[in-house]
């Protein structure tokens, strides 16, 4: 069934996200455009040719993951390590217990709870999975997920960490996931926080391999009309995790946009042109920092500068506190990412925050490693530093 879609927010052209590069000026743009679904939740509706193209590449040898998954990276080990956290709070019984992780990405979580929890059986399903494990215990399946692959209601756990959001049917997709949950399982779902993105007009949320935005409102409305019911849930880091049970459905009903949700694309233009005014501002002073290698910095920097002069980018620094990212470049970008600890820090004038979902940390790990003026930490949009505020979109 077809689910009406107005659209929010439109944009001509935005870089397509694929990750940072050994280069720069290695990117393509295509439209990009966001609508309400009458459910009750935002979803990108570009033209199917546009999503057919960027979905194929997640099943070829070719692809190349936006972000790193756990496994791959430190950064990327700590969100598989949160996962975990909270995996272990929920699921009570996971000895000798079935598993399966939608999504996947990679084994790390398979191959920790099979050897630190004794987990019987973990089946890790995903297109974009090339990792084999040696232990009998965990199956990896490099295909796309689909229940009428497996029994009803033969999994005691089901975990998706950061896949809802690439799906073009989010209600659907929950449903599959509870045909395979067992009556008394649990699932452990995570995927981005949107609320904020659409509060401040941030790029950051807004990229073309993500499909569907949910807030908590939203998610926990999805999650009644597929009958599930919260457990426990975790505002965190830009992202909302969730444990689930089965319950009972609710019958599925058109939900009107909040007030803040009409505004997204004056809310955009207004977030790239205070960027534009700001870097250009702050570069007038002195060496500007831009600390956070983002999807987010990467679209706002084309949106904002793409037909000025080719020099704009002078006298800016990128840093980010993932190692991984160190020598690579944002694509739009020809300035070399530095990590967080590079002395040249110290000499910044300006820094500008770019990873607003973790700015306090961020701000508080410039201030003891460098020493560095609180006066001269600002955001790259969303205003002055402050506790996220519950808008209930």
């Amino acid at each position: 069934m077809k689910y009406k879609v107005n659209s929010l927010l439109a944009i001509p052209q935005l870089p397509v996200w694929q990750g940072v590069e050994e280069f720069p000026g290695n990117y393509k743009t295509c439209p990009f455009a966001v609508g309400w679904d009458s459910r009750g939740f935002l979803k990108q509706h570009a033209a199917d040719e546009i999503l057919g193209e960027l979905s194929t590449p997640y099943g070829m040898e070719s692809y190349k993951h936006m972000t790193l998954p756990p496994g791959h990276s430190h950064w990327a080990n700590s969100r598989g390590d949160a996962y975990l956290e909270v995996i272990r709070r929920n699921c009570k019984f996971l000895k000798n217990s079935s598993a399966i992780e939608v999504g996947s990405g990679s084994l790390y979580v398979a191959e920790k709870l099979v050897s630190e929890n004794d987990v019987g059986h973990y089946v890790a399903i995903d297109p974009a999975l090339t990792e084999v494990s040696q232990d009998p215990k965990i199956s990896s399946l490099r295909e796309y997920f689909s229940h009428e692959r497996f029994d009803r209601s033969v999994y005691d756990y089901v975990f998706s960490f950061h896949c809802l959001e690439h799906v073009s049917d989010p209600l659907a997709f929950l449903v599959e996931l509870r045909y395979v949950l067992q009556d008394a399982g649990v699932m452990v779902l995570s995927f981005p926080d949107a609320e904020n993105y659409i509060y401040n007009g941030d790029l950051n949320g807004f990229i073309h391999e993500h499909i569907s935005y949910l807030t908590d409102e939203s998610a926990r409305r999805l999650f009644a009309y597929a009958g599930l019911r919260v457990i426990d849930f975790i505002r965190e880091g830009g992202s909302l995790t969730y444990a689930l049970e089965k319950s009972q459905s609710a019958p599925i009903a058109e939900y009107p946009p909040s007030s803040l949700v009409p505004s997204l694309q004056e809310r955009v233009e207004s977030s790239v042109e205070q960027v534009r005014s700001l870097i250009l501002s702050k570069k007038s002073r002195g060496r500007v920092a831009l600390h956070g290698a983002t999807s987010g910095l990467n679209s706002f920097l084309f949106l904002a500068f793409a037909k000025t002069d080719s020099e704009w980018w002078r006298d800016l620094l990128v840093f980010d506190g993932d190692m991984s990212k160190s020598g690579k470049y944002l694509p739009v970008l020809p300035v070399a990412i530095r990590h967080v600890s590079d002395t040249i820090y110290k000499s910044v004038d300006t820094v500008l925050i770019c990873a607003q979902s973790f700015s306090e940390a961020i701000r508080n790990d410039i201030i003891k490693q460098h020493n560095i003026c609180n006066t001269k930490i600002e955001l790259l949009i969303g205003g002055s530093f402050r506790d996220n505020d519950d808008s209930g979109v």
